[in-house]
């Protein structure tokens, strides 16, 4: 049943002169009135317990955690998605490397990636769950450089654009060439493309929205 938070001040000393004269009732009754919840028989604003719970479940160490564990389940879409990308521009650049192949290779360039998550994680073990989410990503442009707070439009954006990006586009064009034997201007196009096309979508979206 929901918890009474206010009760008439008449009421609750009646029922305390109520419960002075429970040893004259049966012992049954007794028992029953000493098992009353506390917030109710001392008179005083306690919190509920489903209020507690949820608190509880809504804490700063809470979400950080589950915001880290949605990183950590989406890295293998996100691999999925950025092979799919380098297969379908392979199999442009004239190449016959196979999915499986691709799906290594996005792994391995995504490495300086993975290495944030771990750190994201040693930040939350170390902080106590007194950091807000937006303080999550310690090598993103909006912690490092801006600091808006999570309510501004440009808030998401940059904090998805990260330094990390600077060291996996390298490895994206160095394995590009490796693999393909194309141009350097070509295999920097296809590395930068998702980027370019995803974030400016994203910034035009903001500004013009």
């Amino acid at each position: 049943a929901p918890c009474r938070r206010d009760q008439p001040r008449g009421a609750t000393r009646s029922m305390r002169r109520w419960i002075r004269a429970a040893p004259a009732l049966s012992p049954a009754a007794s028992a029953r009135l000493s098992a009353m919840p506390s917030h109710i028989n001392n008179g005083r604003r306690q919190p509920c317990p489903d209020a507690v719970s949820v608190a509880r479940a809504m804490s700063p160490g809470v979400m950080m955690w589950s915001a880290i564990a949605g990183s950590a389940l989406g890295l293998p879409a996100m691999f999925a998605v950025s092979a799919l990308y380098y297969h379908l521009a392979g199999k442009f650049l004239g190449s016959d490397i196979r999915y499986g192949k691709w799906f290594a290779f996005a792994v391995w360039t995504s490495l300086p990636y993975v290495l944030t998550v771990l750190l994201m994680a040693f930040q939350v073990a170390t902080s106590g769950g007194r950091l807000m989410l937006e303080q999550l990503s310690m090598t993103s442009l909006n912690y490092l450089l801006f600091n808006l707070p999570a309510g501004h439009p440009w808030a998401g954006l940059l904090g998805n654009l990260d330094v990390t990006m600077l060291l996996s586009i390298p490895l994206v064009v160095i394995g590009l060439r490796a693999w393909t034997g194309r141009s350097l201007s070509t295999c920097i196009t296809i590395a930068l493309l998702p980027y370019v096309v995803i974030y400016g979508v994203w910034a035009a979206v903001i500004q013009f929205a």
